[in-house]
C-alpha cells in the first residue's frame, strides 16, 4: 500500500459518515489477529499453500516468526483497502463454488444452513464413534488423526436434496478436506468437480478420469493479461491436493479471474511423475527442517518483496533463536536484542 493510496483514502473520508466507521472496524481486525498470533501455541500440519511456495517462508510461518519485533510493536498492519482486496479474493471461492454447485458438478461435504450438520461426514463419524462405544462430539482433524480411518472418497458427494437430520434444503459447501497423517499434510481443496454420470461407481472401480481438482485464483489485470499458463506455484499447490488423493485425481483445473474486469481463464494441468516427485521432495525438506530445526537454504526470490518474514529471513538468526524469541513474546517476556529490531510497523 503506497503513501499516495493512504492519502487518497483519507481525502475520500473527509465528508463520509459510514466509511470512517468501516475503516476503523477493518483496522481493528489487526489487533485481533495480533492477539491470535501471539497466543497461538503452534501451527499443526503442513498446508498446501505453504508447501507450494517458498520453503523458508513456510518454516517461518510454522514458527510464527511474523511476531518477532520489539515487544511493544506489531510486525504487520494491513491497511483497510488492502484487507478489502484480500477479502474479495476469498469471496471468489464462495462464488465459484456456488456456480459449480448449481451446475451439479461439485463434489464435497455440505453443511446444512438450518441445523449445521455436515453431510456425509457427520454420519460417517457417528457410525465410527458408535462402533468405538463413544458418542459423537465433533468433526475434524482430531477424530481422523486419532483413529486413522479417514478416506477422502468417503466424504465426496454432490449437494444433497435435503438434510438427513432436519430436512433442510439449503447447504453451504464445506470443501473437501485433505489429510495425509504420515506426511503431516492437511488442507482443503477449493473443490473437486465430476463430469461423469455415476461417481460412486467410478470411485468403487478406482476410475478417476472424470474427476478434476479445482483451484480458483483472482489477480489484477496486469497479472491476468501477462500469463498464458497457470503459475507454477498454483500448479504446485494443486498437485499437493492431488497427493492428498493418492494422486488418483490427477487432473487440475486452475481458473483465474481478473479482479478488475471479471474476465476468466482456465488451464487444465495433468499431474506428471515429475510433479509428484517435486511434491514429495518439498514435503521431505519441510519435515526435515522442522525435525532438525534447520532453516531451508533456498529462497523463492519472487516472493521476497511482500513477504512478512523478509527481515527475519535476511537476518542471521538461527531456527532455535527465532523459536525462542517467538516463545518469549507469547509468554509475555521481555525480548531485547540491540542487533535485531524491526523498527516501524510494516503497512500494506
Amino acid at each position: 500500500m503506497s503513501l499516495s493510496d493512504i492519502l487518497g483514502t483519507a481525502k475520500k473520508l473527509e465528508n463520509a459518515i459510514f466509511l470512517p466507521k468501516l475503516d476503523a472496524y477493518l483496522d481493528s481486525l489487526n489487533e485481533k489477529e495480533w492477539e491470535d498470533k501471539t497466543s497461538r501455541k503452534h501451527d499443526t500440519g503442513l498446508h498446501p499453500s505453504q508447501i507450494s511456495g517458498c520453503l523458508r517462508r513456510a518454516v517461518f510461518s510454522k514458527l510464527g516468526a511474523e511476531i518477532i519485533t520489539t515487544p511493544d510493536r506489531k510486525p504487520l498492519r494491513v491497511h483497510p483497502k488492502s484487507r478489502r482486496i484480500f477479502d474479495n479474493g476469498s469471496y471468489l471461492h464462495e462464488r465459484m463454488q456456488k456456480y459449480f454447485k448449481d451446475m451439479g458438478l461439485l463434489l464435497g461435504t455440505w453443511e446444512c444452513k438450518s441445523c449445521g450438520s455436515v453431510s456425509p461426514t457427520r454420519q460417517i463419524e457417528e457410525d465410527l464413534f458408535e462402533n468405538e462405544g463413544l458418542t459423537y462430539k465433533e468433526e475434524g482433524w482430531v477424530f481422523y488423526n486419532k483413529y486413522k480411518l479417514y478416506d477422502i472418497f468417503k466424504v465426496m458427494v454432490p449437494v444433497p436434496k435435503s438434510c438427513p437430520y432436519c430436512g433442510g434444503t439449503h447447504f453451504t459447501y464445506a470443501e473437501v478436506p485433505i489429510y495425509v497423517p504420515e506426511q503431516e499434510v492437511e488442507g482443503r481443496t477449493d473443490g473437486i468437480a465430476y463430469l461423469g454420470k455415476d461417481y460412486l461407481k467410478d470411485i468403487r472401480n478406482r476410475n478417476f478420469e472424470d474427476f478434476y481438482i479445482l483451484e480458483f485464483k483472482s489477480e489484477n489485470s496486469f497479472k491476468f493479461q501477462k500469463h498464458s499458463s497457470a503459475h507454477q506455484v498454483h500448479i504446485n499447490q494443486a498437485a499437493i491436493y492431488s497427493f492428498g488423493t493418492g494422486f488418483m485425481v490427477d487432473k487440475i483445473a486452475v481458473i483465474y479471474e481478473d479482479k478488475n474486469t471479471q474476465e476468466i481463464k482456465e488451464y487444465i494441468v495433468q499431474v506428471t511423475k515429475e510433479m509428484q516427485e517435486e511434491v514429495l521432495r518439498r514435503i521431505k525438506i519441510l519435515n526435515h527442517s522442522l525435525r532438525t530445526k534447520e532453516l531451508p537454504k533456498d529462497k523463492m526470490k519472487s516472493e521476497c518483496t511482500y513477504c512478512p518474514h523478509k527481515i527475519v529471513c535476511d537476518s542471521e538468526l538461527t531456527y532455535e533463536q527465532i523459536e525462542n524469541r517467538v516463545l518469549n513474546i507469547r509468554l509475555g517476556k521481555e525480548v531485547s536484542d540491540e542487533n535485531f529490531d524491526l523498527g516501524g510497523d510494516m503497512l500494506w
